[in-house]
């Protein structure tokens, strides 16, 4: 298991490093060619089209858990089944929700804060990302079956290839002097192209997938229908508590502000994705799992590995985070988005630890707990951006994105304790969520007064080497608490464990592929 677990993380991420390093280098770029106004237009599109496609992910998720579990008890005859099942209920959804998104679209554009001018190309990019949603629900259930039959080599392929594309149509378009609706458009086309390349992969998979026949489980329609409502309550309500912070600079301050906040969110959100790439393996694998005891092993495990890995990327990064800026973007960009960078950097640092609980809850068809979770997070960071905002501006921003992780963490305590019903439960898991932030504080004590003696980094290969050296740092002082206060078996002792199996395991396969080379 665990060299299966390991190999299918590292493809994705590779898919999420990509990404990071195309936001890495597309941002600036787009940012000069449509200044700030414009690229905030775009990036408001964006988060909307990513609320949109919440409706998708949801069913797509479904489609995951489900065929998962079918899997996981070998009744191989029905995943055909639940696939279309799947497939129908979000094609009707889709339908349905676009035309009312359609209808509200005036409604939307009154809302922000924009130049009048901009208003016609605002409602022509609206209405191309209400039909790129439409189109992509033709094909969320297929896109997501190379994860749940644990192919994650072709699923990260597919979406690598589509997203170079996506950044070759964009420097295109920009260089030629288009703007955001071309952007938006080409986005489609994609969208529409690749979906025929997951419905080839899909059938692949699957050698009975399109083969006529009854299509349809009528038993298992309320509760694959219960399950994706759960599932887009909780999609839509952690797409509003990322995004909600640069709707209400849009509404109470400007586009400008929200593309100041985006520069360091932005990035920041691709970090987590990237961290958080290795612990979407999970769900499949908690639907399969039926061991309780291998379950609260992975749980935790995967929770303190999370953890150590969003605090040893994200807290030495915030030490450098004006100079970065500084050499990418500009000093006058990094003068007025550090300071909201850092408290960004600081909120992201804190999610590592909510990804497995997140995972288990819908592995364990318990969805309806993870709605309550994101339900109370969405509220709170509203009420936090309602009152921070007009206090300290974008800055407020920040605090409030700090402070909505509060709710997060009160729910993997209840996961902890109450449904995975670990006993002295608290007393374990502290060495596994406090302890990694105990000894990043650790680590900060060290790596503070050395960037003060360093001072302002000019050389992009310093600043690497800085942020590189500050993340072994941090792992290294959370491996050495770990193993203080871990108890017999700490968590770090089996992450080393299953590194040496995989390693072991590619050492092997590397060694027969040699030597069947020589043969022929």
């Amino acid at each position: 298991m665990a060299n299966q677990l390991l190999s299918n993380s590292l493809w994705l991420i590779v898919q999420k490093l990509l990404l990071l390093l195309i936001a890495f280098f597309m941002t600036p770029y787009m940012l000069r060619q449509l200044g700030t106004s414009q690229y905030g237009i775009f990036v408001l599109i964006l988060s909307l089209t990513n609320l949109f496609g919440a409706f998708n992910t949801s069913f797509g998720q479904t489609t995951l858990r489900f065929v998962a579990a079918e899997r996981g008890v070998e009744n191989f005859g029905h995943i055909r089944k639940i696939v279309w099942t799947c497939w129908s209920l979000n094609v009707v959804a889709v339908v349905v929700v676009g035309g009312l998104l359609v209808v509200s679209v005036p409604t939307v554009i009154t809302w922000l804060q924009i130049k009048p001018g901009d208003y016609e190309l605002i409602r022509q990019a609206l209405l191309i990302a209400v039909l790129l949603f439409v189109v992509e629900g033709f094909f969320s259930a297929f896109q997501v079956l190379p994860m749940a039959f644990e192919r994650y080599e072709w699923h990260t392929l597919v979406a690598v290839t589509q997203s170079l594309l996506q950044v070759a149509g964009f420097v295109w378009l920009l260089s030629a002097g288009y703007g955001v609706v071309e952007l938006v458009t080409w986005i489609l086309v994609l969208s529409i192209t690749f979906g025929g390349v997951k419905l080839i992969v899909a059938g692949q998979l699957h050698q009975n997938l399109f083969r006529l026949g009854n299509f349809w489980i009528a038993g298992r329609s309320r509760s694959i229908l219960r399950f994706s409502a759960f599932t887009l309550l909780n999609h839509v309500l952690a797409i509003i508590w990322l995004q909600i912070d640069k709707w209400l600079l849009g509404v109470l301050m400007s586009t400008s502000a929200v593309a100041l906040l985006n520069i360091p969110q932005q990035l920041s959100e691709k970090g987590h994705m990237l961290i958080h790439s290795s612990a979407q393996i999970l769900m499949p694998r908690f639907s399969l799992t039926q061991d309780i005891e291998k379950t609260k092993q992975l749980f935790s495990v995967s929770t303190w590995l999370m953890s150590v890995l969003s605090l040893s990327f994200f807290m030495p990064f915030a030490l450098i985070l004006f100079d970065f800026l500084r050499l990418w973007i500009g000093p006058e960009i990094a003068e007025q988005a550090t300071e909201v960078g850092v408290l960004i950097l600081a909120g992201f640092s804190l999610k590592g630890a909510f990804a497995p609980y997140q995972h288990y809850l819908v592995g364990k068809n318990k969805a309806h707990i993870l709605t309550v979770q994101s339900l109370l997070s969405t509220v709170w960071a509203v009420v936090l951006g309602v009152v921070l905002i007009p206090l300290y501006g974008l800055n407020g921003a920040g605090y409030g994105f700090i402070m909505s992780n509060l709710v997060g963490f009160a729910f993997l305590v209840f996961t902890w304790c109450r449904l995975l019903v670990v006993s002295k439960g608290l007393q374990l898991l502290f060495p596994v969520v406090l302890g990694p932030m105990f000894a990043t504080c650790i680590a900060l004590t060290v790596l503070l007064p050395l960037k003060q003696w360093v001072g302002i980094i000019d050389n992009w290969f310093i600043l690497f080497v800085f942020g590189a050296f500050g993340s072994l740092v941090t792992m290294v002082c959370c491996l050495l608490l770990d193993r203080l206060i871990g108890g017999a078996k700490p968590a770090s002792l089996f992450v080393q464990e299953y590194l040496v199996v995989y390693l072991v395991s590619w050492l092997r396969q590397r060694k027969m592929f040699k030597s069947k080379w020589k043969e022929t």
